[in-house]
This record gives structure tokens, sequence and C-alpha cells, in this order.
């Protein structure tokens, strides 16, 4: 599981195919007013902050990814110093402690880059107080 995260492998053919079950996830989501409605109360109190764009993007927006693009976040942002392991079950702590610790000192990694976060500024008050939203709502029989 280590190697699989800090040696990532991205062809055209990945991420086409990548794409296409997001696509579906999102789609999955717009469909689910529980999620619209929380997705729409975060849009409405934030003007600027990027917490109110989905993470997902959206269909068309994920569309212009390419593996380059995922080499160059998984550079940014993917190294062992941004990273925290969780490890559940019935194991032995100091075991599996020296198993990671053996297998980080066969690596080696770059220096991480600085990332600058940037926290724009808000208004205290809402940014949209009121939005309205129709859509179709099935209902279990």
């Amino acid at each position: 599981l280590l190697d699989f995260v800090q040696q990532p492998y991205f062809t055209k053919q990945t991420v086409d195919k990548e794409k296409g079950i997001i696509a579906q996830e999102i789609t999955m989501y717009d469909d689910q007013p529980d999620w619209r409605l929380y997705f729409g109360t975060i849009e409405n109190l934030y003007e600027n902050h990027p917490v109110k764009i989905d993470i997902a993007g959206t269909v068309v927006s994920i569309q212009d990814i390419t593996a380059e693009h995922l080499y160059t976040c998984y550079e940014t942002f993917y190294h062992p110093s941004n990273m925290l392991l969780f490890i559940v079950g019935a194991v032995k702590p100091e075991e599996m402690m020296a198993f990671v610790k053996k297998d980080q000192a066969k690596k080696s990694f770059d220096k991480p880059e600085v990332i600058e976060r940037q926290f724009p500024s808000e208004s205290k008050e809402v940014d949209v107080p009121e939005r309205t939203l129709t859509m179709d709502v099935s209902k279990p029989k």
C-alpha cells in the first residue's frame, strides 16, 4: 500500500477510464437532494473561499485532466511529510512501525515544495441569503 501511494502510475488510458467513473459519481451526487442542499448551503455561505467549489469538479471540467496534471499534483502534494498512515487491525504496533521504517529507509524523497495556502477574505455575512432549486425527487414505494 505504501508503494501504491508513493509510486504513482498514470497513463492516458487509465486517466480516461477514471474520468468516466468520476463523471458518473458527479452525476449521481447531483441527483441527490441531500447533497444538493448541503453543497448549496456551502456555496451560498462563501463568496471567495475555494471551499465553495466542489472538489470533484464538474463533468465538463474533469475532461481537461491529463496524466501530466496528475503527476504535477502528485509531486506537489503527495510527499511523506504531508501524509498520515493509519493502521487498524489485530497488529502489533511495534512490528508495524519497524516494517514502515524499514520500508521508508529504502526510499529517498526530494525536499517537499513549499505550499503557500491562501485564505481569501470573506464577509461575516452570508454571501447568498436565498437560492431556490427545483428538481425531481423520487419517492420509495
